[in-house]
């Protein structure tokens, strides 16, 4: 099975942690596993399986396009992650493809059976789905409602399944919900999470809720209450402040 992660990032997004990320990928991540960096106005590092794209050169025209209908600042930042999801959608040849946030780091060997074992194959795509914020115990019946209120997704971690009947159906709904020239139900101010979760709303048949791994329901993050966290983890808001980039490099015994 052919997987490839992909992620995006500027220059001081780099300087800051992406640098970690990509480090850290092609420490731990399997041989046969490659990152996609769509790079922001620089070009990375050379590193072993990962390879740098334009963001400029596949993203720009059509979030040029999307920045002039919004006054929401905030948007328009995650409008970056959510073309560049839309290109990678369309432009990456592989079975299993993985969204993976620039501030995701990884520690230590992440075994390829267990990657794919995330998302069962008759599944669309794998998500962290908020759902378990409005009803921490629903049952498969009532996630499957069609009456049931649209939510985001945690999306820092996504895996599609490239391959499923529904791929292209999911790609073609999701750009559809950054391009209508307004906000569709579900998708409110055009946050990726919920452009994400809302693109899979259809086909939640075939979502598999990555929530449902969690120990706690008092995190805003689930993959860090997973066992996904075993292998890496999402370093968010304060927690990205704090982070000693030098100690980390030095304790994973990757060279500074």
């Amino acid at each position: 099975m052919k997987i490839i992660c992909f992620t995006s990032m500027n220059k001081p997004y780099y300087d800051r942690i992406g640098k970690l990320m990509i480090e850290t990928f092609s420490k731990f991540w399997p041989e046969d596993c490659e990152l996609i960096v769509y790079q922001e106005g620089f070009e990375i590092e050379n590193f072993d399986r990962v390879t740098g794209v334009s963001w400029e050169e596949n993203c720009l025209e059509n979030w040029n396009k999307f920045a002039k209908k919004t006054n929401s600042p905030p948007a328009v930042i995650f409008a970056k992650k959510g073309y560049t999801m839309i290109a990678g959608m369309k432009n990456i040849d592989c079975d299993l493809l993985i969204w993976v946030d620039a501030d995701v780091i990884t520690n230590k060997k992440f075994p390829k059976d267990k990657i794919e074992s995330i998302l069962p194959q008759n599944k669309l795509i794998a998500l962290f789905d908020t759902y378990y914020q409005i009803k921490p115990n629903y049952t498969k019946e009532e996630y499957l409602d069609t009456n049931r209120p649209y939510t985001a997704a945690e999306s820092g971690f996504v895996i599609i399944n490239k391959n499923h009947q529904h791929f292209k159906d999911y790609l073609a709904e999701y750009e559809r919900l950054y391009n209508n020239e307004t906000p569709l139900p579900g998708v409110f101010e055009w946050y990726d999470g919920n452009v994400c979760s809302t693109a899979a709303y259809e086909f939640r048949e075939y979502i598999e809720d990555l929530s449902l791994l969690r120990t706690t329901n008092k995190s805003q993050t689930p993959i860090n209450r997973s066992w996904i966290r075993e292998y890496c983890y999402h370093a968010k808001a304060k927690q990205k402040k704090s982070l000693d980039i030098k100690q980390i490099r030095k304790k994973l015994g990757i060279n500074t």
